[in-house]
C-alpha cells in the first residue's frame, strides 16, 4: 500500500491526548501493521478541553507530526455535540475550532454533515465554503449511513453521490460505507472509486464492523473494500478509527 495508516486519537477514547499520543506511538494493527503518527486527528473522544498550553505542548513534543481536528473535537469546557448541518446557529463554536485549528497549523478539518434538519443539502455544501475561509484550510464533509428513524444528512448512496459532484471536500469513512452497503443491498463501486481517487478526498477513515452498526473494530482480515485503498489519491490521509484500547 503506498499509504501509511496514521492515528486518529479518537481511537484511544476516554485517554488524554497526551496519553493517547503515547499509545499512538507503540500502536499497531493486525491488518496493516504499525500506525503512523506523521498525521494525527484530535477528536472528542479524548478526555479533558484542549487548551492553547496542551495544543502547544503536543506540537513542542512531536514536531514531526501534522495534528488537525476532527468534528466537534473539545475546544471549550464543555464537550458539546456540533455538526456542519449547525453551522448557522452555532457561530461562537466554529470559532473556537477555527482559532485552535489554526494554532495547530492544522492542513484541514473534517466534520460530519450531522442529522436531518430543514436545511438544503446546497446550503451544506455552502456551510463547508464558509467554514474552509474561516478555518483557513480545507473543510472535509464526512456522510453517514441509514438508520431505522432516517436521522442522518447524508445517508444514502445518491447523497453520496450528489456530496462527490458538489466541488467540495469530504472525508470518506468506509466504516460507513460497510453499513450502507449492508442495509442498502448495494454497493456502488464505480462511486467509491472516483471518490477515493478524487483530489478533493482529504481523509480516508478505517475501521471494521458487521454493517449493522458503527463499531469501531480494530481491522483483522481484508474487508470488501480493502482494494479500494490502492487508489486513493496520493494527498489523501489514511486514518484508523479502530479503538485501541478495547481488546
Amino acid at each position: 500500500m503506498k499509504h501509511a495508516i496514521c492515528a486518529s486519537l479518537g481511537a484511544y477514547p476516554a485517554k488524554t491526548c497526551h496519553e493517547a499520543m503515547r499509545l499512538a506511538n507503540h500502536s499497531f494493527e493486525t491488518l496493516f501493521g504499525k500506525i503512523s503518527t506523521s498525521h494525527v486527528q484530535l477528536c472528542p473522544q479524548n478526555f479533558g478541553q484542549l487548551t492553547d498550553a496542551i495544543v502547544d505542548d503536543l506540537m513542542a513534543l512531536y514536531p514531526d507530526t501534522r495534528f488537525r481536528l476532527h468534528a466537534n473535537a473539545r475546544v471549550q469546557e464543555r464537550l458539546q455535540i456540533v455538526d456542519l448541518v449547525d453551522w448557522f446557529d452555532r457561530p461562537d463554536f466554529f470559532a473556537a475550532l477555527a482559532r485552535t485549528s489554526k494554532r495547530l497549523n492544522a492542513p484541514a478539518y473534517s466534520l460530519h454533515a450531522g442529522q436531518r434538519s430543514s436545511l438544503l443539502l446546497a446550503k451544506l455544501f455552502d456551510a463547508a465554503k464558509a467554514a474552509a475561509d474561516l478555518f483557513g484550510c480545507p473543510v472535509a464533509i464526512e456522510g453517514h449511513y441509514p438508520t431505522a428513524r432516517g436521522k442522518f444528512f447524508l445517508d444514502s448512496w445518491l447523497k453520496y453521490e450528489q456530496l462527490a459532484r458538489s466541488g467540495v471536500p469530504f472525508a470518506l469513512d468506509l466504516s460507513h460505507i460497510q453499513i450502507l452497503a449492508h442495509k442498502s443491498g448495494e454497493v456502488r463501486y464505480d462511486l467509491l472509486c472516483d471518490m477515493v481517487a478524487s483530489d478533493r478526498c482529504l481523509e480516508i477513515h478505517l475501521s471494521a464492523n458487521d454493517g449493522s452498526g458503527d463499531q469501531h473494530r480494530q481491522l483483522v482480515e481484508p474487508p470488501w473494500w480493502w482494494s479500494l485503498l490502492d487508489m486513493a489519491h496520493a494527498d489523501a490521509v489514511l486514518f484508523t478509527e479502530g479503538n485501541q484500547v478495547r481488546h
